[in-house]
């Protein structure tokens, strides 16, 4: 911790002396048995602060067939008066419906946010994706992606009531660029649709989508937290 003085001749300042206190000994834990302790108490606090951290799952997660038509095909709606006519348009060939369901759950101790974090600038709030061929799925009901709010943790804290409902959408279309999940193409960053909003609070949140899917397109459930991490399903028609 120190080191003794010794005579140095500086070329500029003549002849001194150098040594004393090491710095980084200054206001640090000393060698030996108080270092250890510091350290022992540091990796203890950081362990259990990595434990409180949210942590996104799909559970759940399932797409089932509802029924198959060999002859679906476009339909054109049109209103004159209180009258309302349906023709039958193009031909589309097979589709399969299917139901897709899913739940995401906050598995940590911590909501994926706190107090008013999602609405700080760069932040957002939780996403889940359903993807697949994008030239061989309709979707009937629900939009590709659905905005789940913040997801509460598992953790009971006193004096903290919950957030409450999400946001509400209009909100949230002014940074709708920041729900794609990773590695999504540039390209598709002006979405053909308004998110759905999940109006659920809680560790959990359960989605469903309606589709229409053309031959045997695969299919992937992308649920995407910034501090949750990002987890990726992929689906099987069964």
């Amino acid at each position: 911790m120190f080191i003794p003085w010794k005579k140095f001749n500086h070329p500029e300042l003549g002849e001194g002396e150098i040594g004393g206190w090491i710095p980084k000994y200054r206001g640090n834990a000393l060698p030996g048995e108080p270092l250890i302790g510091v350290c022992e108490k540091h990796w203890q606090f950081e362990k259990f602060r990595a434990g409180l951290q949210p942590e996104i799952v799909i559970t759940d997660a399932k797409a089932r067939l509802l029924y198959t038509t060999n002859s679906a095909s476009d339909a054109v709606v049109s209103q004159k008066g209180d009258q309302v006519t349906i023709k039958k348009g193009k031909s589309r060939g097979k589709y399969k419906i299917v139901e897709v369901t899913a739940t995401i759950e906050n598995k940590g101790k911590l909501a994926t946010h706190l107090a008013r974090g999602d609405q700080l600038a760069e932040n957002r709030e939780d996403v889940v994706w359903l993807i697949g061929d994008r030239d061989r799925i309709t979707y009937l009901q629900g939009t590709p992606f659905q905005m789940l709010g913040v997801i509460e943790g598992t953790m009971r804290i006193p004096g903290y009531a919950g957030r409450g409902a999400p946001r509400p959408q209009q909100a949230q279309m002014q940074r709708r660029m920041m729900f794609f999940p990773p590695g999504f193409p540039m390209f598709q960053r002006q979405p053909r649709y308004a998110p759905t909003q999940v109006e659920q609070t809680g560790p959990k949140r359960t989605v469903k989508w309606l589709i229409a899917v053309k031959g045997d397109s695969p299919l992937k459930i992308v649920a995407t937290s910034q501090k949750g991490g990002t987890k990726v399903e992929s689906l099987s028609i069964q």
